[in-house]
């Protein structure tokens, strides 16, 4: 087996399909690469297990690249076989939640919160990807493709992160009876037509994503079948 948590789309990428292509069952938590070349990687598994029973065959595994402690990904893949996936709705970047709520239950400043989030090693020395809400989108594009089996370019997933939040956002909040949480969305209109969005956005104190708190991840999936 080749563990791969080098991150990255190309030596990672070049380690990942030469340990498919020698018959290693592969690991990775590298959400870059599967966002950008999952297609490809399932049409390798495809030809390196063509005509192997299948306790022979060669596995991709990727659960650690998106909200790995839920576990998301196995669900998807699981779960809602046969059934029609409508909404995913979900907390799915710890490092921003983190922050978010140091800034709504502690009153930190956004760089207070940065700070200690760095210092606990939740933020990368560049924490653009996650403040940004880049890391999100990438996880987005990928619970995309398992939820309706469509290719979406990256970059048309309207994107927004935290870094204009101020300290009055949650107070307001607050008055509202409710918080601030980064979201990642994606629905699927009755036409078919599907779009998708990572925001800031006020989740009511009802809400269950609104009680999810610190580095946390949670995600929120409505099907026909269980619609919730």
């Amino acid at each position: 087996m080749v563990v791969e948590v080098m991150g990255g789309t190309t030596l990672a990428k070049d380690v990942v399909f030469q340990a498919l292509r020698s018959g290693k069952n592969v690991v990775t938590a590298n959400k870059a690469l599967i966002a950008r070349d999952l297609p490809e990687i399932e049409a390798l598994l495809k030809e390196v297990n063509t005509g192997k029973a299948v306790e022979d065959e060669v596995e991709f595994r990727y659960e650690a690249a998106v909200c790995g402690g839920i576990p998301v990904i196995r669900s998807m893949q699981s779960d809602f076989v046969g059934d029609d996936i409508s909404e995913i709705a979900g907390i799915i970047n710890g490092c921003t939640n983190f922050m978010l709520t140091a800034m709504d239950r502690d009153g930190k400043s956004y760089d207070e919160a940065l700070s200690e989030a760095s210092d606990l090693g939740y933020a990368e020395a560049d924490p653009t990807l996650d403040v940004g809400g880049f890391d999100a989108r990438s996880k987005l594009r990928i619970l995309m493709r398992l939820a309706y089996g469509v290719e979406v370019d990256e970059e048309s997933i309207a994107c927004k992160g935290i870094t204009d939040l101020t300290k009055l956002d949650f107070e307001y909040a607050k008055m509202m009876g409710g918080t601030i949480k980064i979201l990642g969305v994606s629905k699927k209109s009755s036409e078919g037509k599907v779009g998708a969005f990572v925001s800031p956005c006020y989740v009511p104190g009802d809400d269950s994503l609104a009680s999810v708190n610190g580095a946390t991840n949670a995600v929120e999936v409505t099907s026909f079948n269980l619609q919730s």
